[in-house]
């Protein structure tokens, strides 16, 4: 059983996360952060003078050290945040007036409708005079001839406005989304309007990165073609999504393999796993000893890291292998969820954004999981499956991350992949040949295209098994549970059944049916009382999108939105998903009127007696 006392970084953790959740609460008041300060350091001082009495006193220097981390967390965060300053583009008014801005463009672009380019402000002009200015915001441009890349410094004309709250009830909060990033503007700008003035400093790593994908990305066009093919490989490999098809995309999602199209520690460890391979075929180690290979395969991991992009969940998962090995290297063997801790804490550390990321909470779940679970999973198997170790580890490992990641899936998508397990055997298997194939394939390229040309067919047929593999586990009966309705307090519920489940696994729980049958049946009644709550409700609700007016009407389990015309109505339907399931409404049916009937609606009944 692992114990508190074993486990630094997570004590660290637990601190270092409710700091970051508390300081949204302490904005308004954080200007005494000198205050701050000095209670964080009485509270340091005090937990070492307690933690020196030994044993006997460790609960009471366990919660001090806890009070100093969360005080730490939070001066940590003021420091951090850059709102505090008279020259933080948050001061700008909120008009519509264009301004022009000497920003450095910081990350790559990306594409869904738009171009989206992240740039971090250095300077206002005004009156030809400049002035600094921080803070960063989000470009967005359609037409690009050339597309900026990290780096560079830009005369933005613009005109920067803040995003506004969502417009429907469950709309997706992409003003929240995008300030856990430090993100507090965005602008609309036509190529005229973005002028390049400097170039990036040639080691700049975000840039050098850039280089080596977009080459790495261009010689699988070469060799692929310009195809759906090349763009799921590059999704694989590289993680660059922008141009694989919706429908490819959604069938990943629905059969729970969409983690293969985003770069992420599975590809690290796979990618790991094939380095140490070629090492051992090159006899490394009797050259250089173990540790040497270590290192070699440590180096090589980031270049793998650098290549995608660093991307941060490439960055996440390679900083934990790499403490990981580098302990091994030293014969420091500590604990496996220690290290992942540490690495969270990292993270942290560096942004404490990134706690909001949906892709570092199931990242940190399944990887958590999988060490605390699947152990215990794996007695369970039966004898002729463990015969087969790497089906058997494969299986093991795949219902652990899915079990520990269950209540946040449920709660941010609202549905589970029925076949999870088979996609995650037949959907991983080939996506390791395809990443592993196509690295060597790239490689080869360097020296001989022909060659690479040749072997290439190997390559496209991996790529087209792994297509129709989740093809047709998409298309198995009931592959997918949809609108399932699952709130917060069902996903607390849910986590607390996991971590029960854990405590069964690691140390036996005497009365552990009987709390998993309690939590099942509170699950059923908040359920429940929603439906209840959901059929009785008759309400009629007005809101504004696009600047045209919505009225929503409702009685139980339907309801009709009654649209101005002018606005589409798939766009609509698309942003009402969620308040439908949170609301259970089960069916919405849509109605488009002008403007004047609109107006009319709230004093002429006509329209409301459709569903009474």
């Amino acid at each position: 059983m692992i114990t508190i006392h074993e486990l630094p970084a997570f004590r660290l953790l637990i601190g270092l996360v409710s700091g970051i959740l508390i300081y949204p609460l302490l904005v308004p008041i954080t200007e005494g952060w000198i205050i701050v300060f000095c209670t964080c350091a009485g509270l340091s001082l005090i937990t070492g003078y307690f933690t020196g009495y030994g044993f006997k006193n460790r609960f009471l220097s366990g919660i001090l050290i806890f009070v100093t981390s969360i005080v730490l967390s939070i001066v940590l965060q003021f420091c951090l945040d850059d709102r505090h300053s008279d020259d933080h583009l948050i001061h700008l008014k909120d008009d519509n007036q264009k301004i022009q801005v000497i920003a450095r463009c910081i990350d790559m672009p990306g594409k869904a409708k738009r171009w989206r380019i992240p740039m971090e402000a250095v300077e206002i002009i005004e009156n030809n005079l400049t002035q600094p200015l921080k803070g960063k915001f989000l470009l967005f441009a359609e037409n690009l001839t050339t597309l900026p890349v990290p780096g560079e410094i830009f005369r933005v004309n613009v005109r920067l406005e803040s995003v506004g709250e969502p417009e429907l009830p469950g709309m997706f909060d992409y003003e929240l989304f995008l300030e856990r990033q430090g993100i507090y503007r965005i602008g609309y700008v036509k190529p005229a309007d973005l002028i390049k003035i400097k170039d990036s400093n040639k080691f700049y790593p975000k840039y050098m990165a850039n280089l080596v994908r977009d080459w790495c990305i261009r010689r699988c066009r070469l060799l692929l073609g310009d195809n759906e093919l090349n763009d799921v490989a590059m999704g694989l490999m590289f993680g660059y999504r922008d141009n694989i098809d919706q429908s490819t995309q959604q069938a990943f999602v629905n059969t729970g393999a969409v983690h293969l199209l985003a770069v992420s520690g599975m590809h690290v460890v796979l990618v790991y796993a094939n380095i140490m391979f070629l090492l051992r075929i090159f006899r490394v180690r009797k050259l250089l000893g173990k540790k040497g290979e270590v290192w070699i395969g440590v180096f090589f991991l980031w270049c793998f890291a650098f290549v995608a992009g660093l991307a941060a969940s490439i960055v996440r998962a390679t900083i934990m292998l790499t403490i990981i090995l580098l302990g091994k290297c030293f014969d420091k063997q500590g604990l496996s969820l220690n290290i992942l801790c540490a690495t969270a804490v990292l993270m942290l550390v560096y942004n404490p954004g990134v706690l909001y990321d949906v892709g570092f909470q199931l990242s940190f779940l399944a990887v958590a999981g999988i060490i605390l679970m699947e152990p215990g999973i794996k007695k369970l198997m039966p004898e002729w499956v463990l015969k087969f170790n790497g089906l058997a580890s494969m299986i093991t490992v795949t219902i652990a991350a899915q079990t520990a990641t269950l209540p946040i899936i449920l709660f941010y998508f609202h549905q589970i992949p029925v076949y999870f397990i088979l996609s995650g055997i037949v959907a991983v298997f080939l996506a390791d040949w395809v990443i592993k194939i196509g690295f060597g394939i790239v490689l080869t390229s360097i020296f001989s295209v022909k060659i690479a040309a040749y072997f290439s067919l190997g390559w496209k047929a991996f790529i087209w098994s792994l297509l129709e593999s989740v093809g047709w586990i998409e298309r198995l009966p009931f592959a997918l549970i949809k609108d399932v309705y699952f709130n917060k307090a069902m996903a607390w519920i849910a986590g607390g059944m996991v971590l029960l489940t854990i405590v069964r696994i690691q140390a036996g729980l005497k009365n552990y049916r009987n709390l998993m049958l309690i939590s099942l049946i509170v699950l059923m009644l908040i359920d429940v009382s929603s439906l209840y709550k959901a059929g009785h409700t008759t309400e009629t609700r007005e809101f504004t999108v696009r600047k045209k007016r919505i009225i929503l009407e409702r009685v139980g389990f339907q309801s009709i939105a009654w649209i101005e015309s002018g606005l589409d109505s798939a766009y609509l339907e698309k942003s009402l998903v969620n308040f439908m399931i949170n609301e259970r409404i089960n069916q919405v049916r849509y109605e488009i009127v002008e403007l004047d009937k609109i107006k009319e609606m709230k004093s002429d009944n006509e329209y409301f007696s459709v569903l009474k």
